[in-house]
C-alpha cells in the first residue's frame, strides 16, 4: 500500500486555502454591499420625510389661509367664492394631506431593517445582484470542483490538481468585476472554470477505464 505524502499535496492545499479565502471574501462583500445599499435607501427615506414635512407645513398654511377666506366669504354670502374656497379646502386638506400622510407612514415602516431586507430597491440593486450572484455561483460549483480536484489528486496527479484549483481561483476572482457587463466578459471567468472541472472528471474517468 502506497503511503501518500503531504508534500505531494502542498500546491493543492495552498490552492484550496486560496479558494475558501476567496469564497468568504465574496460572502463578506455580499453582506457589506447589502448594508451599504440599505444605508443609502435609509438616507433617501429620511430626505423624503424631511421634504414631506416641509410640504406639510406649506399645505397647512395654505389650508389656514383658505379657511380664513372661507369664513369671510360666508359672512358676505359670495356663492361663487364660497364654492372655490370649499373646493380648495377639500383639495389641499383632504387628498394631498391624506396621501402624504400615507406615504410618510410607508417610509417610516421602511426604516425597519427587517423590512428593508426584502425591499425591491435593495434586492434589485445592480450592486446587490452582482454580489449575490458571485457568492451563489461559487457555492453552486463548490461540490463539483472539490470532488473533481481531490479525485484528480488521488488518482491522477496531485500537483496538476493544485494548478487547476489555483487557475480556477485566479479567474473566479474577476467574476464580480465582469458580472453585469457584456456576457463575453463573464464567459472569460465561467468557461475556464467549467473547463477545469470537466477536464478533471474526464481524466479520472479515463484513468478508471
Amino acid at each position: 500500500m502506497t503511503v501518500l505524502s503531504v508534500e505531494d499535496f502542498k500546491v493543492l492545499i495552498v490552492a484550496q486555502f486560496a479558494y475558501f479565502l476567496l469564497y468568504y471574501a465574496f460572502l463578506t462583500r455580499q453582506s457589506m454591499t447589502r448594508l451599504s445599499v440599505k444605508l443609502q435607501v435609509r438616507k433617501e427615506i429620511k430626505a423624503a420625510q424631511e421634504k414631506d414635512a416641509k410640504e406639510g407645513v406649506r399645505i397647512g398654511l395654505q389650508l389656514a389661509s383658505w379657511c380664513c377666506g372661507y369664513s369671510v366669504l360666508r359672512l358676505f354670502g359670495d356663492c361663487a367664492w364660497h364654492w372655490r374656497a370649499t373646493h380648495a379646502i377639500s383639495r389641499c386638506g383632504g387628498r394631498n394631506v391624506g396621501s402624504r400622510a400615507q406615504h410618510t407612514q410607508e417610509r417610516v415602516n421602511l426604516m425597519d431593517m427587517s423590512t428593508l431586507r426584502n425591499d425591491t430597491r435593495i434586492v434589485n440593486h445592480p450592486k446587490v445582484i452582482a454580489a449575490d450572484r458571485a457568492a451563489l455561483n461559487m457555492l453552486e460549483q463548490m461540490v463539483p470542483l472539490e470532488v473533481a480536484a481531490w479525485a484528480y489528486a488521488l488518482f491522477v496527479d496531485p500537483l496538476y490538481a493544485g494548478y487547476g484549483v489555483a487557475l480556477y481561483v485566479a479567474t473566479r476572482a474577476f467574476y464580480t468585476m465582469f458580472y453585469g457587463n457584456a456576457k463575453l466578459l463573464v464567459a472569460i471567468v465561467t468557461l475556464p472554470n467549467y473547463l477545469i472541472i470537466i477536464t478533471m472528471y474526464v481524466s479520472v474517468l479515463l484513468k478508471a477505464l
